[in-house]
């Protein structure tokens, strides 16, 4: 269900984020929305051809990455700041 609401939900947050940053000239609006598109496009195809099994075991493999650069951004900051501490 999560997965279904930030597809319906991020799309317009980085199409608004997108629109912010354009010129207000209607050729680099389109130039901005079409290179949206493109992504939008782009993405859909993994997601079809990855399936929601793919998407999760995609997400779970994420997770893992980043949990261990946590913990060795955690164990760095430790050796560093353990004198302030």
């Amino acid at each position: 269900m999560l997965v279904i609401c930030l597809l319906y939900i991020l799309p317009t947050f980085f199409l608004s984020l997108i629109m912010a940053s354009c010129s207000s000239t209607a050729a680099s609006v389109k130039a901005c929305l079409q290179q949206c598109l493109h992504a939008q496009v782009m993405i859909h195809e993994v997601l079809e051809a990855w399936g929601k099994e793919g998407l999760q075991t995609h997400v779970k493999k994420m997770q893992t990455e980043y949990k261990k650069r946590a913990a060795i951004v955690q164990e760095a900051a430790g050796k560093v700041y353990s004198s302030v501490v």
